[in-house]
């Protein structure tokens, strides 16, 4: 399994392994340390001579990263290694000689052909909610002409019906959009033999914002 050492750093005090993923630029290794004591060794012949360490190397985050490829989701590329590494001083021991660490797995899909799909009907969905919006307004109008208010309590008041009504069938329709789009996504991962989508992280609040705003407007009306 390759290991990318988060904060790796190189002779010219440049980082490659700093960004998330993989990629040609990165420098991957086959070994890591859990507790790296040599490195923290200064002086010259000190390994030798058993020289304590100065500073004291360990691995604060260890994450085992699982990517669908791209090409075929019913299939993994290689896993690897996401280490983070921390140092203390070892004259810090004395004061606080315990740390916290993580050890997770993670499994991350492109999420590019799922969206492509979302997408259209996303359009799709509110371009009908503005039709029916029109329709709606048009009809209110019909039974609350403007004949028998003053103007501009008309006009305000017609402003915050389309509002009300807009709101109203924007949540109505998407209702049905949600369960159109999680019975798809409850398909392809449940019903078949490959597992197509994978849910993503629910630290990536890139994802599920969207999610997270439909589901409050869908509850509020």
């Amino acid at each position: 399994v390759p290991v990318k050492i988060r904060n790796f750093r190189q002779s010219d005090d440049a980082t490659p392994n700093n960004e998330d993923g993989i990629d040609s630029s990165m420098v991957l290794t086959r070994r890591f340390f859990v507790v790296d004591t040599l490195s923290g060794i200064t002086s010259n012949g000190g390994f030798i001579n058993r020289n304590l360490p100065q500073i004291l190397r360990y691995p604060i985050s260890i994450e085992l990263v699982v990517n669908s490829d791209s090409d075929n989701p019913s299939t993994i590329n290689r896993p690897y290694l996401d280490i983070t590494y921390r140092e203390k001083r070892l004259t810090d021991l004395d004061i606080d000689p315990t740390d916290e660490a993580d050890f997770k797995s993670v499994y991350k899909l492109e999420l590019t052909s799922l969206w492509s799909r979302t997408h259209p009907l996303f359009i799709v969905a509110n371009c009908l909610v503005f039709i029916v919006v029109i329709i709606r307004i048009y009809i209110w109008n019909r039974h609350n002409p403007s004949i028998n208010y003053d103007q501009k309590k008309h006009k305000s008041k017609m402003i915050l019906t389309f509002v009300v009504l807009y709101i109203s069938t924007w949540a109505n329709i998407f209702f049905y959009y949600m369960i159109i789009m999680t019975g798809v996504w409850y398909g392809e991962y449940k019903l078949n033999n490959d597992v197509e989508i994978l849910l993503p992280d629910e630290d990536d609040s890139d994802v599920y914002v969207e999610f997270k705003i439909v589901f409050g407007v869908l509850v509020s009306f």
